[in-house]
Formats: structure tokens, C-alpha cells, sequence
């Protein structure tokens, strides 16, 4: 076992090495071709670190659009990186600062948030409703920490005020869209997550990286069941406190138990990208 999980470590660094080079250079020359390589290499990684995805429903072909997702692990990001590509993330300041996982954000055009600044909400917004002007989706995990993996925090509005700012300085647009996506760990090596075992993947409170990843190479293949929403027109004049509510309770909607006969897709190959 202590081979295998250094061989995946191994693996995930030599993906890392490859690619986020080569994406942060498709940023600057082709931003399509950008957006495959950071899926191609979201898949890679999540295959590294025991993760099988399940996709439900599609990532919506509109624009402007805010992606609002529940937040359980750090792994989120390559579950949506995978399966939403191209997208960029909000998240706390400090990743910035944290060793290669601070690059990799970067790489991503991370926007990066001051944790407790009130103030600086508005000019994170602003950059938040450039970014979706210039049509890339950005993606919100609007709980603004992680979650048990078992219920949904609190949805904050702060951050939705960034399609009012885009509307305000772009009134020909009209409509932002707002796409609920829910991430759900839903089984481990073939067998149903329970209460206890979606406590064991979600990564929580001050949890250290190491340990956690450790835990993620330990076990069986995890299963990440990512549900997209239909969008939500976002208006003049619309609220964004109940813009929040209301993807809460769609995501909330979305992480009920699949009904029977509906099949997802199964991103579990490179070949898929």
C-alpha cells in the first residue's frame, strides 16, 4: 500500500508538472485549448487521488454565468474542473500561499478572497463580473467553507452581487445566469457512503492536506456524483439574497437520491477529455 500511494503521488506530481505549465501558457495563446488542458488534468489528478465521477445533467452553454456549488473537499475543484472546463474558482487568500496547490490555483486564475474583509468584497465581485463578462464561468462555493458532506450550510449573498455589478456596467446584456451544481460523495470502493464514511472524505475545519490526501490513496475508489442544475436568469432589479436561496434549495433538490433510470456519465477515463 505504501508503495502504491507513492507511485499516485508520484503520478499526481508528474501530471502537475506537465500541464499546469502548459496551461498557463494556453491562457495567454489559446484559451479554448486552455480549457481542455484544465480538464484533461483535473481528470488526471482525480484518477490519482482515488476519485470516479459521476456526471448528471450538463454544464450550461450560456453566458454571462456563475457556477454556485455546495463545497465539501479541496477535491472539488478537480471534480468541477473536469467536468465543467473551462472554469475559474474563488477561493480564501491564503491558497495562495500554500505549496503548489497556491501555483496550481494561480494556474487556474484563481480569484482570491480575503477571509473576514468585508471590504474587499466589492472589488472581488467586480472581478468576478469582468471575468463572466468576458464569458468564463466562474464558480462560487457559496457555503464559503466546507461542509461534512452530509448537509448544507448556510448559502452567503455577498458574492451574487457580482451579476448585479455586471449588469450595472454592461446593461446590454440583460441576463446573468446562475447554474446550481451539487457535489455529492456518494460510495467508496463499490459500496454506499454512509453518515460516517462521507465524514471520512470531506475535508473540514483545520484538517492538514497531508493527511486527508493520505486517507483519500488508503481506501477504495470514491465516487463523486456532480449534478448540474438548469440555469437561473438573474435580472435588473433581481435580489441577491434570494438568488442564494434559492440555489441552496436547488442544490439541495440535486443532492437527493437518484431516481431509477436515470444514468449518469461516468468520467473515470482520460480518454473521456
Amino acid at each position: 500500500m505504501t508503495v502504491l500511494r507513492a507511485a499516485r503521488l508520484a503520478l499526481v506530481l508528474a501530471a502537475f508538472l506537465a500541464l499546469a505549465p502548459a496551461q498557463a501558457a494556453a491562457l495567454r495563446l489559446a484559451p479554448r485549448l486552455a480549457g481542455r488542458i484544465q480538464r484533461l488534468f483535473c481528470l488526471l489528478c482525480a484518477r490519482c487521488v482515488n476519485l470516479e465521477l459521476e456526471v448528471e445533467g450538463v454544464p450550461a452553454d450560456v453566458r454571462p454565468l456563475l457556477v454556485v456549488a455546495n463545497h465539501v473537499s479541496w477535491t472539488d475543484v478537480l471534480t468541477l474542473g473536469a467536468a465543467a472546463a473551462p472554469v475559474c474558482f474563488l477561493a480564501k487568500s491564503e491558497v495562495a500561499g500554500w505549496p503548489a496547490l497556491g501555483w496550481f490555483a494561480r494556474v487556474q486564475r484563481t480569484l482570491f478572497v480575503p477571509r473576514g474583509v468585508r471590504r474587499a468584497i466589492p472589488a472581488v465581485n467586480r472581478a468576478m463580473a469582468g471575468r463572466m463578462a468576458q464569458g468564463e464561468p466562474v464558480v462560487l462555493f457559496a457555503e464559503a467553507t466546507t461542509g461534512d458532506g452530509n448537509r448544507l450550510r448556510r448559502f452567503h449573498a455577498p458574492h451574487f452581487a457580482a451579476c448585479r455589478d455586471l449588469l450595472a456596467a454592461q446593461p446590454q446584456v440583460g441576463t446573468v445566469f446562475i447554474q446550481p451544481v451539487a457535489l455529492s460523495y456518494v460510495a467508496r470502493d463499490g459500496l454506499p457512503l454512509g453518515w460516517a464514511g462521507r465524514l471520512d472524505v470531506a475535508w473540514t475545519g483545520d484538517m492538514a492536506f497531508v493527511p486527508h490526501l493520505r486517507g483519500l490513496l488508503a481506501g477504495g475508489r470514491i465516487v463523486c456524483r456532480v449534478a448540474f442544475g438548469a440555469p437561473i436568469p438573474f435580472r435588473p432589479g433581481d435580489d441577491r439574497k434570494a438568488a442564494a436561496r434559492l440555489c441552496a434549495a436547488r442544490v439541495r433538490a440535486l443532492r437527493a437520491p437518484r431516481r431509477a433510470g436515470d444514468e449518469p456519465t461516468i468520467l473515470n477515463r482520460v480518454q473521456s477529455a
